[in-house]
């Protein structure tokens, strides 16, 4: 992955297959879902040197998780505390999707989509696979 900045800071929709990352609340995990216009489905996106955050605009959670960045994580629920985004041009070569990676991982992990089997989906931090890593529509608002 590497460490450019792809995107410009502002407010957006991130758009995943499926749809949208939405922060259920506080203690909710984040899921896809529909496009509904809910403030839940903003995301406050940041560059900082390389990386980005990305902070919930309804609920103030960044996506991330508060586990360690090198280690999977299953669910996602939101930190309170920023974690850091790396971007790269997806493996389909549109130039308006991306793939997501821990900034402060080198373990070849992305933000993909659980592997739980449970509705609504929940994204997830796992090793990249050539059969799993969507690619993420930033939408600004």
């Amino acid at each position: 992955m590497a460490n450019d900045q792809l995107i410009s800071a502002g407010t957006f929709t991130i758009l995943g297959p499926g749809g949208h990352l939405t922060h259920m609340g506080k203690e909710e995990d984040i899921v896809v879902l529909p496009p509904d216009g809910n403030a839940q489905q903003l995301w406050e996106v940041k560059p900082e040197s390389g990386t980005y955050t990305l902070r919930n605009v309804a609920t103030g959670y960044y996506l991330g998780s508060e586990g360690d960045p090198n280690q999977p994580t299953m669910m996602i629920r939101g930190s309170k505390q920023p974690y850091p985004w790396r971007t790269a041009q997806g493996p389909d070569g549109d130039p308006d999707t991306y793939l997501l990676a821990p900034g402060a991982s080198n373990d070849g992990l992305v933000l993909t989509y659980s592997l739980l089997r449970i509705f609504p989906p929940r994204v997830a931090i796992l090793p990249s696979s050539e059969y799993r890593d969507p690619e993420w529509c930033f939408r600004a608002v």
